[in-house]
């Protein structure tokens, strides 16, 4: 036997694994080389160091979860002054991000409502808060929510796609096993991985009705366990 695993985010990620001999693990990221690049060549340095430690993940998160300075500053050790010139260093170089978070909120006012990529909605009510504190946190979530959201979306679609059109187990002997955020794990035959990795990453790069500007790359790693995959 064989486990095959696969990853997804808004990026999507597909892995295979095999209980006898691999498993398959992809990852991907449709940021990959915004923060990373921003982060790591203009974070100050400490002790004589960068703070490479992850800032591609830390840029994301403060920037996307709609995380302020401290968290930053947190996350890579440095002060709430360095973070808050590398969070403006990050909008001045990618406008169009700021033009996105500024038109979800708006949209979230004038509607009520926050949408994901396939049209999901989220109530948002306290947009129009009076307390600063409750208002901005719904601000947050407004802008939070297209991303998180639709990355759910593309997840979802793909599961229905590797089960409904790719009718892995009944060609391959290749079952879906599990979803973990942006991932998919499959238990395939070790006879069949070969054959069912290429249906798997086609099903999950391509799981939306309509592709996306920026592809959604698919990276997969086979082994015998789940961490073998990674």
């Amino acid at each position: 036997m064989t486990t095959p695993c696969c990853t997804a985010r808004c990026s999507v990620s597909t892995c295979v694994c095999s209980q006898q001999t691999s498993t398959v693990w992809p990852t991907s990221s449709v940021w990959l080389v915004t923060p990373h690049t921003l982060l790591t060549r203009e974070a100050p340095a400490q002790n004589g160091r960068r703070h490479s430690q992850c800032p591609a993940k830390a840029g994301n998160l403060t920037l996307n979860y709609g995380m302020k300075e401290k968290k930053l500053a947190r996350d890579l050790g440095i002060s709430v002054g360095e973070a808050t010139d590398l969070m403006q260093a990050y909008m001045d170089r990618y406008p169009a991000v700021k033009g996105f978070f500024d038109e979800a909120v708006e949209e979230t006012r004038d509607t009520g409502y926050s949408f994901t990529i396939l049209g999901r909605r989220r109530f948002l009510g306290d947009i129009v808060a009076e307390d600063e504190m409750t208002r901005w946190g719904a601000e947050r979530r407004a802008c939070n929510t297209p991303i998180q959201g639709s990355a759910a979306d593309v997840v979802k679609m793909a599961m229905l796609r590797c089960y409904y059109e790719g009718d892995l187990e009944k060609r391959f002997g290749c079952k879906m096993l599990l979803q973990v955020h942006d991932e998919l794990m499959f238990e395939c035959p070790q006879e069949t991985v070969e054959e069912a990795q290429p249906i798997i990453k086609e099903m999950m790069e391509h799981s939306l009705p309509t592709d996306l500007d920026v592809p959604l790359t698919i990276s997969m790693g086979v082994g015998k366990s789940w961490a073998e995959t990674h």
